[in-house]
């Protein structure tokens, strides 16, 4: 038993348990077990965590009595990222304890996607992709139609559109249009090279090489994924619209047209793959940790004020990090104070970064033994970051990977 968190002087008791079927299928017909406490002194009602059990046959059923209309919710299992669930409003039945939708649900796992974007979780998307095209592609056997493969062909398209524009995005490029030969171009030009070389050492390409042929390259690959029909349309609007008429092509040939320029895949799988392993390659965490840091996700120390998914100690970088919280730094309208914006100028940090770190802002100096053990802007004390886990976004890391890349933070702190 545990006490009362509102008046604390009495144990709760346990209410009856509530339980309700899920008349969703998708979702396995999930079993809700609800359990309620509720504290005899003052009547403070409180939440047990609800446990799920999934079923294997249904118990629909007409309702004989009152019904209760209800905001059902499922919450799955928790886990470092996300905190997935689904809603949909309902009617529960207690004659046979369903609760069955009257309308959509929703589905929500805790992503926040701000105005910077989110390159990591539009890299999910590309790899979640991939993956369906794998299940949908028909193996080992020729297909019975150009109809069978489209879907997966158009999962494929999309998740190398997706690698490439997660890609940009977190370099800040242009990430429009739909041409996977202009977006490879656009990427920088060391990802483009590393994408190269792991692509010429795929499995096909191995082939190539065993039989004396030159390799494929996969600027070539994925321009054969561009215009379709002479410029008359594009691949990724084919694997869509395959059968809609000849006069919606922009140069249209004319009353009928053999469709036989549909690709087959050969090496676009592995092509999106490579995109998706150069991604992770220049992800600034593994940048970072190719220069010595101890960097890894979840690990930030467990210390208030201290935000994002990822902990870094930087002294493994040879730096140290002041954290100036919001009230030493802004005023009541967000402006820059004077005070803080003399003392910056005084001690110019080699990197810094502010967004969504419960506003404070994080500056960045070379380590060395002079490094002072605290620090003061006027009478507000400010954090230090040494040897402890110093929380992080991904896109900060990838900033600061940037800037030790082009040079070293040279900028000591000083008292």
């Amino acid at each position: 038993m545990r006490a009362c968190p509102k008046c604390g002087r009495q144990d709760l008791l346990p209410r009856p348990t509530r339980v309700s079927c899920h008349a969703v299928p998708t979702l396995g017909w999930p079993v809700r077990v609800e359990q309620q406490y509720v504290c005899t002194e003052c009547g403070e009602v409180v939440e047990g965590m609800p446990v799920l059990m999934p079923i294997t046959r249904e118990r629909d059923g007409p309702a004989r009595g009152q019904i209760e209309h209800v905001r059902a919710m499922i919450l799955g299992v928790p886990t470092a990222q996300t905190f997935p669930g689904v809603q949909y409003p309902g009617v529960y039945v207690p004659d046979t304890q369903m609760v069955v939708p009257t309308h959509e649900g929703t589905i929500a796992d805790g992503s926040v996607v701000d105005q910077h974007g989110d390159p990591e979780l539009m890299l999910s998307f590309a790899e979640q992709y991939l993956s369906a095209y794998r299940a949908l592609m028909p193996t080992g056997r020729l297909p019975t139609s150009v109809v069978e493969v489209m879907p997966a062909l158009h999962l494929l398209v999309v998740a190398a559109e997706l690698a490439m524009k997660a890609d940009l995005m977190r370099s800040d490029k242009h990430t429009e249009g739909h041409s996977l030969k202009d977006l490879f171009k656009n990427l920088d030009g060391s990802h483009r090279g590393e994408a190269r070389r792991r692509f010429a050492n795929c499995e096909p390409n191995e082939r190539l090489r065993s039989v004396g042929g030159p390799p494929q390259s996969i600027s070539v690959v994925l321009s054969a994924y561009g215009a379709s029909y002479g410029g008359g349309s594009q691949v990724y609007l084919d694997t869509r619209y395959y059968a809609e008429p000849t006069t919606k092509l922009k140069e249209s040939p004319g009353g009928s047209l053999s469709k036989a320029n549909t690709p087959y895949p050969i090496f676009l799988p592995y092509a999106v793959g490579v995109l998706i392993e150069t991604f992770r390659f220049f992800d600034g965490a593994a940048r970072l940790a190719r220069l010595g840091a101890k960097v890894a996700r979840g690990a930030r120390a467990d210390v208030d004020n201290n935000h994002g998914d990822w902990g870094l100690v930087p002294s493994s970088l040879g730096l140290i990090v002041v954290q100036v919280p919001q009230n030493a730094r802004l005023d009541a309208r967000h402006d820059e104070l004077p005070e803080f914006r003399r003392w910056k100028e005084v001690r110019p940090p080699g990197f810094s970064v502010s967004w969504m770190y419960g506003g404070s802002e994080l500056l960045f100096y070379r380590l060395d033994e002079r490094a002072p053990d605290s620090m003061r802007i006027g009478n507000i004390e400010c954090r230090l970051w040494r040897d402890e886990s110093l929380g992080m976004h991904s896109r900060d890391l990838y900033k600061l990977a940037d800037v030790l890349d082009a040079n070293p933070i040279s900028n000591t702190l000083r008292v």
